[in-house]
């Protein structure tokens, strides 16, 4: 029987820290939230770090890239992640900036919230 619990990064899963969505997926909602999941999806496991374009991360999402933009800036302005831009090369596009998945400080402990009531239909 395969163990349950994944190891090392393997390629079928992605970590996403429980406060992003305790604390600021009511703030960036589930398009923010998704951003951060694909930025998640691409950043290296030890470092957090990941470089997709605007417009990978666009079709990925089925946004505008001008949404991805906007959603990529608001990231930033939580604290959720930072961006290193990178310099136009020479004769070329410019590149794709870094992104880095920060560490984010937990103020207030949150515990998972049991669910007592059953949404109507």
């Amino acid at each position: 029987m395969p163990d349950p619990k994944p190891r090392a990064p393997s390629g079928h899963w992605l970590r996403i820290d429980h406060i992003v969505i305790d604390n600021y997926a009511a703030e960036i909602g589930a398009i923010g939230v998704g951003v951060y999941a694909a930025l998640a999806r691409f950043a290296d496991f030890n470092h957090r770090s990941c470089h997709p374009s605007y417009d990978t991360l666009a079709r990925m999402l089925a946004l505008s890239r001008r949404h991805v933009i906007r959603v990529v800036r608001q990231l930033a302005d939580l604290g959720l992640i930072s961006i290193k831009r990178s310099p136009p090369s020479v004769g070329r596009r410019r590149r794709s900036n870094t992104y880095t998945l920060l560490a984010i400080q937990d103020e207030l402990p949150l515990s998972p919230k049991p669910c007592t009531t059953i949404p109507d239909m």
